[in-house]
């Protein structure tokens, strides 16, 4: 990778702007996903348990509208079955600048998104447009995502878009796509497919209540789009081409009240959330090692790294059927803009925009207790993250954390990453996230120092950041000296990716004797695309 600026500066004061190549991110783009319509191919509607028929063809718009002042508006947001029957979802863009992608209910400006029941996915508020479709209403495919008004994309998920199925057991196969705008990923499910499966948008959003299927990692909720089956002895599996990276799969209704049905992962995973589900409240989900238990259970979980494939079997046949969709967090795009020429810190900027490609950044997951630390071993999976390097542990900790007469306040959020652990050693954690090979990337993030000359925790901080295995700088914080608060100051650097799978690497780089090295509010995003 290229690597073409840095730029240091603290919470408040700007220390350090170390040049190297200034090179120009790209002019202004929007997001080629604000701008498409609801899938063109026959919509299924979901009937008595029977396989979805075809007959209910929806008409995609094929795209919205730009207006002067970034908002976006539908270019035809009724959708007309064959049957004669309008949809309600079309809607308009409003005048807070929200996007109005066809079939979907509105993006508003603040990033929340409405569903097509009218619930909001973030902040309680119905955006433009949100509407009380039926059974049989097609909505558009989910991941369509909404621009903000400046252009750049609004946080969200990219769920599978599932678009044609064979029903069978063990032979059944069901095919989609993510579209991420710039890539888009086949995937295929094949093992037992049940005859509920619902796809092209179509059918009961079986995914609420909401707040079983939203987090801080997953901001939007899939929408209808659901493979079923029932479980037994077949192998089912996801495939990506091209792999994708921390995939995510929503799981309804698994096992029955009173029937506890596991799913047998072949890689570990993380529950992300966990609550009642459409049928009801049974129990959570829970886990042990890479198998997942549930009875009437329902929420996401996720897998860390990059994968072309995900397998597993289900330990008995459910009274009921299981349903599942995947998706993955969206690469981010932003508005552009040209790097600075007249020398001064904040003029070398791209103007990056948009929503930060790292999972879980502030390290908030797992949750600790309030006041505490935990300790994550090497290739233990964070949410988001690997736990890797040398043989030790790294320690999400909580932001009223004290030891010694030292307070170790997070930057961002209720927790900050001890990158020592309780082992000093050379450990961290890293990601692997979507890139777009050419396109610039910023990535920033900030360094806690103590300053204990006398004590465990040192005086200096340093971390070693890596890209694709490449060390791009050791980031060192020496601040701290005359307070007993831990001293956060920022780092950025940006790099062109060189492929579609770009990893990011955080490595403890302080002696064994230094016990105390933070990160947190790890950001990286597109300088445009």
């Amino acid at each position: 990778m290229a690597i073409t600026c840095l730029q240091v500066h603290c919470r408040r004061t700007f220390v350090l702007f170390a040049a190297l190549t200034l090179a120009a991110c790209s002019s202004s783009s929007t997001n080629n996903d604000s701008a498409q319509g609801g899938n063109g191919d026959a919509a299924s509607a979901k009937s008595g348990g029977s396989t979805a028929g075809v007959d209910a063809a929806v008409a995609s718009t094929g795209g919205s509208t730009a207006s002067g002042d970034g908002s976006t508006a539908s270019t035809g947001g009724s959708t007309v079955s064959s049957g004669g029957t309008t949809s309600l979802g079309g809607s308009t863009a409003g005048v807070d600048a929200s996007v109005t992608t066809s079939g979907d209910s509105a993006a508003r400006v603040d990033g929340s998104t409405t569903r097509s029941d009218g619930v909001s996915s973030s902040d309680g508020m119905t955006g433009s447009g949100g509407s009380d479709v039926g059974l049989d209403a097609p909505v558009t495919s989910p991941g369509d995502a909404a621009a903000a008004a400046d252009g750049s994309t609004a946080s969200h998920v990219v769920w599978a878009d599932w678009t044609s199925a064979q029903v069978g057991n063990p032979n059944g196969s069901v095919t989609g796509t993510l579209n991420f705008g710039a890539v888009t990923v086949n995937v295929t499910y094949s093992g037992e497919v049940f005859n509920t499966t619902q796809l092209n948008g179509t059918g009961t959003d079986y995914y609420s209540p909401t707040t079983t299927y939203t987090t801080a990692v997953v901001p939007n909720p899939p929408l209808t789009g659901m493979v079923t089956f029932v479980g037994g002895a077949a192998v089912d599996t996801i495939s990506f081409s091209p792999a994708i990276s921390n995939p995510i799969l929503a799981i309804m209704s698994q096992g029955s009240p009173g029937v506890n049905v596991d799913f047998a992962f072949d890689s570990p995973f993380q529950i992300l959330s966990t609550g009642p589900g459409w049928w009801g409240g049974g129990p959570a989900l829970t886990q042990t090692g890479n198998t997942l238990h549930g009875a009437e259970s329902d929420g996401l979980i996720q897998f860390n790294g990059t994968f072309s494939s995900i397998s597993w079997t289900a330990s008995t046949g459910d009274t009921y059927y299981n349903g599942i969709t995947v998706g993955a967090v969206a690469p981010a795009t932003g508005t552009g803009g040209a790097a600075g020429t007249g020398g001064s810190p904040d003029s070398g900027a791209c103007a990056a925009s948009g929503v930060s490609l790292i999972t879980n950044g502030s390290f908030e997951l797992p949750i600790v207790t309030v006041g505490s630390y935990q300790t994550l071993s090497t290739g233990d999976p964070p949410s988001g993250w690997t736990v890797v390097g040398a043989a030790g542990s790294v320690a999400p900790i909580s932001t009223t954390f004290t030891q010694n007469g030292f307070s170790f306040p997070a930057e961002d959020g209720s927790q900050a990453l001890d990158l020592t652990g309780a082992s000093n050693s050379a450990t961290g954690v890293s990601q692997t996230v979507l890139t777009t090979p050419g396109v610039m990337y910023q990535l920033s993030f900030w360094v806690g120092n103590v300053v204990n000359p006398d004590g465990i925790f040192g005086t200096t901080s340093t971390v070693d950041v890596l890209v694709n295995g490449t060390q791009l700088l050791a980031a060192e914080n020496t601040q701290g000296t005359g307070t007993t608060t831990l001293s956060w100051q920022e780092f950025t650097v940006r790099f062109t990716a060189t492929s579609s799978a770009t990893s990011v690497e955080f490595l403890n780089a302080d002696p064994s004797t230094d016990t105390s090295n933070f990160i947190d509010n790890v950001v990286l995003v597109g300088c445009g695309l």
